[in-house]
């Protein structure tokens, strides 16, 4: 390397390190740009149906000690299917009902708050304690003594979700409101004793069934599902946000990129792709000038010489001429 290859040194490592610094930068924003197009896909859709299922109502004990009552526990288990927490609670009381008239035998107030992780399961359990009137003690006394009497159950929760995409949110609070009913046996104590749980909207909605104590019998898990309105609503959020991060970190990214990369090889860092080396016209430049002057010393040399050889030769002719006069 030429001493002239040198002069510019703090120049060329100065503008390499804020180019190096610009390449490190750019790759950064597409690695943000790729995170957000990740996020994209995995918020889509971004809402899939929330599954309540009523497990089997477990009896606790029934008992005569000042009066007839009946305690129950119902337990609801939540699906929640995604990639965000959910928030569920109840909003009002639970109202249970006994017999083909649905006379009210209890009311259900401590129904717990559950909060539902993402990609996972929770579970509500409400603890029914039944004072049979005057109306229900019929219903209450067949099913002591063996009989399958209908209880009939208002169930009301609501369903919060939010979502927060950073230039786009959304949130809803969407209700769960649902009559069940199912069939309730007591005497089977240490067996099944209440048969699967139907849901509708109305309690005119659907028929209780029969216990059935086969070990695949099972409750049809209930979906919560959002509007038309508010699945639009989620999905111009989702793609408001998410969209722009992905705009933002790829437009800016790339072209840091692609400019810090081409200035670098002007520079001479990228000997791989372009073929060139640091410093490399200089050491050229450096290398021709010297040429250039080994080659003005040698003609000078030549020059001289033949000057002497005709001074030379001239001083030998005149020589000559003198000896030729004195003859």
């Amino acid at each position: 390397m030429g001493k002239s290859g040198c002069v510019n040194c703090l120049y060329f490592w100065c503008h390499s390190v804020c180019s190096l610094f610009c390449v490190t930068l750019g790759l950064f924003l597409i690695l943000l740009g790729a995170w957000a197009t990740q996020q994209f896909f995995r918020f889509t859709p971004v809402y899939s149906d929330v599954q309540f299922s009523f497990e089997p109502v477990k009896l606790d004990k029934f008992s005569f000690n000042g009066g007839f009552h009946v305690n129950l526990t119902l337990t609801v288990t939540c699906d929640n299917p995604n990639p965000y927490t959910v928030e569920v609670r109840s909003t009002d009381h639970l109202q249970v009902y006994m017999g083909k008239n649905r006379h009210p035998v209890a009311i259900v107030t401590d129904l717990p708050h559950a909060t539902l992780p993402a990609h996972g399961k929770g579970s509500i359990a409400a603890h029914v304690s039944i004072v049979p009137t005057r109306k229900t003690l019929g219903p209450a006394a067949t099913a002591v003594f063996g009989g399958q009497v209908p209880m009939y159950i208002e169930i009301e929760l609501e369903v919060s979700l939010a979502l927060n995409f950073i230039f786009g949110n959304f949130s809803a609070t969407v209700p769960f409101v649902k009559d069940c009913g199912l069939m309730v046996q007591l005497y089977a104590i240490g067996g099944r004793n209440t048969g699967p749980l139907v849901c509708a909207d109305s309690f005119d909605d659907f028929m209780v069934a029969k216990i059935d104590r086969s070990p695949g019998a099972a409750t049809k898990p209930q979906p919560l599902t959002l509007m038309q309105r508010q699945l639009i609503e989620a999905e111009r959020a989702k793609t408001t946000g998410l969209g722009t991060l992905m705009g933002l970190f790829y437009g800016f990214g790339f072209p840091i990129v692609v400019l810090s990369s081409w200035y670098l090889c002007k520079l001479g860092w990228c000997c791989g792709c372009c073929g060139c080396n640091c410093c490399e016209e200089e050491d050229l430049q450096a290398t021709k000038g010297t040429a250039s002057k080994k080659t003005t010393v040698a003609k000078s040399a030549a020059t001289k010489k033949a000057a002497s050889a005709r001074s030379k030769s001239a001083s030998r002719h005149c020589e000559e001429i003198e000896q030729k006069v004195q003859v």
